[in-house]
Formats: C-alpha cells, structure tokens, sequence
C-alpha cells in the first residue's frame, strides 16, 4: 500500500513540480518505510516549496530524529512549533511536536550520560583557557561537547598557535583539567 501511494504521489509531482504536498505526502511514505534519507529529501523539497508548512517541518524533525541527528532535528521541530503557535485549532500538533521534543531530549540525555563515548573539548582562542569538566567551568572561549569520536582516550592536538581550533580527547571518566 505505501509502495502504491508513493506511485500516486510520484504522479502528482510529475502534474505539479511545485506542490509541496506532494512532496510532503512522498516524505511520509518513505518514512514509513523507514527510507529516512529519501524521505528527508522530500520533506526538504516540500518546505522549500513552502517555508511555512508546519507538518513538513514536524515530518522532517521526526526523520531526522531516526536519523540519529538530533541537534538538526530539535531545530526543525522548533520551526514547526514556530510555525503552529498561534493558528486555529493548532493544540494537537503542539502537543505532538512537545511530545517529539521531549524525545529529542531523552535521547541526548542518554547520549550525555553514556559512560562509554569519550568526552570531547574544543577550545578555541586562548589554548590556556581553563576548563573543569567536573565543575562545570568554562570561559566564553571554551566549548565542552560530548560526542562519539574513533580514537576514544587518543589525545588529538590541531594547532600550535592560540589562534587556531584545538581539540583533545580525554577519557569520559576524567572529571578534571587544568
């Protein structure tokens, strides 16, 4: 059945190459079969096509989410609240956005106290910057993000001025630097 609406929405886009609709509609099957990517690139000819489509933006957060690419998918799913707050009879998408937000931020929750993926810093600017993990001290010149890297506890230096991005990996056990 999905197939054959995919075929549907095929036709439709082959009448119409500027109805997002369309787009939106293809998006939706190709989620459903778990076709993430295409479907993402459906959802992204939709919005093009109308920047406004709540149900798209919400559509392409959710794929995104599946994706695995959080921080762009709590992004489109802000646009698309942006998008529904204020219109007429709107209180079930809100609600459905709320809940896939809510769902973005378990996931990076669990990302963030996942033991086994390795701390990351960057610091940019002053290389002497000082930064405690455990304490929570960062100047405005420090980032401190926890992200999945190959080379887990391989310190990596990038740079040898303090004008240049520096990045090391540290063990995600390690609660202090100085």
């Amino acid at each position: 059945m999905l197939k054959s609406s995919i075929c549907f929405f095929k036709k439709a886009i082959n009448i119409d190459k500027n109805h997002p609709w369309a787009y939106h509609g293809a998006g939706r099957a190709y989620h459903f079969l778990k076709q993430y990517d295409v479907a993402l690139a459906h959802y992204n000819k939709s919005i093009s096509l109308n920047k406004n489509n709540t149900v798209a933006w919400h559509w392409k957060g959710r794929t995104l989410i599946q994706l695995g690419m959080l921080d762009d998918a709590e992004k489109a799913l802000r646009t698309a609240m942006n998008n529904t707050i204020g219109r007429k009879n709107s209180d079930a998408q809100i609600a459905r956005i709320n809940q896939d937000l809510a769902r973005v931020r378990e996931l990076k929750a669990e990302i963030s106290n996942d033991k086994s993926i390795p701390t990351q810093i960057i610091v940019q600017g002053d290389n002497s910057a000082p930064i405690n993990i455990g304490g929570n001290q960062a100047n405005d010149d420090a980032v401190i993000n926890r992200s999945p890297v190959k080379n887990s506890g391989e310190p990596v230096f990038k740079s040898d001025s303090s004008n240049e991005l520096c990045s090391w990996i540290v063990d995600s056990e390690l609660t202090n630097i100085s």
